[in-house]
């Protein structure tokens, strides 16, 4: 079979797509990816043809404009341009990437989507009891979606949706969610078309960071110290406030060890304290086996790193899936909650000597992760696309 993924252009969508990807080529499957030109070294480095969005390239599949009707117009043509040059069996798409929905439409191909580590949209179209105010969230956030979709619909002249959430658009011919039936609440009640793969995390090999020798004498010695060491990843705040000048203050000193990594953070890194170290991108598996507490936006790349690893965490959501996933950590006893605007140096003390003392947290982590390690993280999504690819069954029949 010949599969084409589409993803955006950040690391968070970029690098699980490359782990199935390659997870596909293993059982002697055909991939390329169209994607933005800012990814093309990356997919070269790794051995993954790129077809450009025409025979002048240019930009497409950035996550910064994933909504707008005319950069979704752009995907839908890069797509149908890739697929004169390979002619895929299926398309791979995201749950931001819109174009990869109207492609398949009307090129009469099957799309899967690959999800966050939790599934975003209503599971009933009615509004139920104590659930309320949540369901009322989730449907104004898939109907936010979905007329997103529809603008971009109407530039190509396809009738617009108007139908139930249960068989929404948004879930192509398969849906899959990054999670495990043990963390998704009620996992039998979503949609047939969902399924639960675990993390698909994925990371590159030949990074800078894999000849990083100081990186590699630091984690040694902090280790050496017998001090707790703290993953920190500052992402994005969506205009929200920053955790980062709070977390400085409160975690300076010589009682713990940080590691951050702070490429998408929007605030100044004022100075680091000598306990800190401090780089633009380090890798999560460089880290995670030396770690005792992660701190985040509850991003799902951290999220699940911090669950697969069996770490407990400290997530301070600001915006996105962030804080679905940050609700779930909390429900599941895995971690703490924190709002951007109610922060100070002494609350983040208060929640990261909780998390180091009481042992529940660390003990429910870890049996998380022996939940995504048992469900088979990418031979679970290779065996769905191949039954969607030659139009087998893929419905969900049993929980999960």
């Amino acid at each position: 079979m010949r599969y084409l993924f589409c993803s955006l252009d950040s690391p968070g969508f970029l690098f699980p797509a490359i782990g199935i990807a390659h997870a596909l080529e293993n059982r002697g499957h055909d991939v390329s990816f169209v994607a933005d030109s800012s990814a093309a070294s990356l997919l070269d480095q790794v051995g993954i043809k790129r077809i450009p969005r025409g025979h002048i390239d240019g930009r497409s599949f950035r996550v910064a404009e994933w909504p707008r009707p005319f950069a979704v117009a752009i995907q839908v043509k890069h797509i149908e341009y890739a697929l004169e040059r390979f002619g895929a069996d299926a398309l791979v798409g995201q749950s931001l990437t819109l174009g990869p929905l109207l492609a398949a439409e009307r090129c009469g191909l099957p799309v899967g989507v690959v999800g966050f580590a939790t599934y975003l949209w209503p599971r009933s179209d009615a509004l139920l009891g104590d659930q309320a105010e949540l369901q009322a969230r989730l449907v104004w956030r898939h109907s936010d979606m979905v007329g997103w979709l529809n603008r971009a619909r109407e530039l190509f002249r396809m009738p617009v949706y108007e139908g139930s959430c249960r068989s929404s658009p948004l879930l192509g011919d398969l849906f899959l969610v990054r999670s495990v039936p043990e963390l998704e609440p009620a996992p039998e009640t979503l949609p047939e078309r969902v399924h639960l793969v675990g993390s698909c995390l994925w990371e590159p090999a030949n990074t800078d960071t894999d000849t990083d020798t100081d990186l590699e004498e630091w984690l040694v010695e902090a280790e050496a110290s017998g001090l707790p060491i703290v993953y920190v990843q500052q992402g994005r705040s969506f205009n929200i406030p920053s955790f980062w000048p709070y977390l400085v203050t409160a975690l300076k000193g010589e009682f713990c060890k940080v590691v951050a990594s702070v490429d998408k953070m929007t605030c100044s890194q004022g100075e680091v304290p000598s306990n800190f170290f401090v780089r633009d991108h380090i890798p999560q598996c460089k880290v995670m086996q030396f770690t005792h507490v992660v701190v985040s936006s509850a991003n799902t790349t951290s999220f699940l790193g911090a669950l697969t690893a069996g770490i407990p965490a400290l997530f301070v959501p600001a915006g996105g899936e962030q804080h679905d996933l940050a609700h779930l950590a909390k429900s599941a006893g895995v971690g703490s909650v924190l709002s951007p605007y109610e922060l100070s140096p002494e609350v983040i003390q208060d929640e990261m000597e909780r998390l180091l003392v009481v042992p529940s947290f660390r003990e429910k982590a870890q049996l998380f992760k022996a939940a995504f390690a048992r469900i088979g993280g990418f031979d679970r999504v290779v065996d769905l696309l191949e039954r969607m690819a030659a139009g087998q069954p893929i419905m969900r029949s049993v929980r999960g």
